[in-house]
């Protein structure tokens, strides 16, 4: 009985050894703190953020007026879609970019449902698929070139994910019926 006692002992002093390491260590290692509004009292997260936003902006604005720009000499299209957010990912980290990439969706006028992807260029327009379920709309190029784009009927939102190499070029945004 003694033994049995002496094991028990032994046991959940372990554990709280444990746990009182685990705890050492896990805080320790938190260099930021956990909740949203800690982060945003941060001065310099308040420059990072300014700077964020400005260039998002900017980003959006240009490609809203390149948009404009071009939409008469565009694919055809029922559908735009302006990006407001863009990062590129890679093994060494994720950076904020400016969107510069619109969307068109629609008809080639053949009766053949056709995803360009335009900037100051001229655009790459590729014969896709799409396809429903539920609220969401993704559409699938015939051909596979890297990219997924799926957009919501609920509030006309949309992501798109291109990979060029191993990094990711992910964007979001809103979609808009054509004129």
């Amino acid at each position: 009985m003694l033994g049995t006692v002496d094991k028990n002992v032994i046991l959940k002093i372990s554990i709280v050894v444990l746990l009182l390491a685990l705890g050492y260590w896990f805080g320790s290692s938190q260099s930021t703190p956990l909740h949203p509004q800690a982060q945003n009292n941060n001065p310099e997260n308040k420059v990072i953020n300014t700077d964020v936003k400005n260039k998002l902006n900017n980003g959006l604005q240009g490609t809203l007026a390149v948009y404009q720009s071009k939409k008469s000499t565009l694919p055809d299209h029922s559908l735009y879609c302006i990006p407001e957010s863009k990062m590129i990912c890679s093994l060494e980290g994720c950076n904020v970019a400016e969107p510069n990439v619109f969307i068109l969706l629609g008809d080639d006028g053949r009766g053949h449902f056709e995803i360009s992807r335009c900037d100051n260029k001229p655009c790459d327009t590729y014969p896709a698929t799409p396809y429903i379920s539920g609220a969401i709309m993704e559409v699938r190029t015939i051909q596979n070139h890297g990219m997924l784009f799926k957009s919501s009927t609920l509030d006309q939102s949309f992501v798109e994910v291109v990979t060029l190499g191993t990094e990711t070029y992910t964007s979001y945004g809103h979609c808009y019926k054509s004129n």
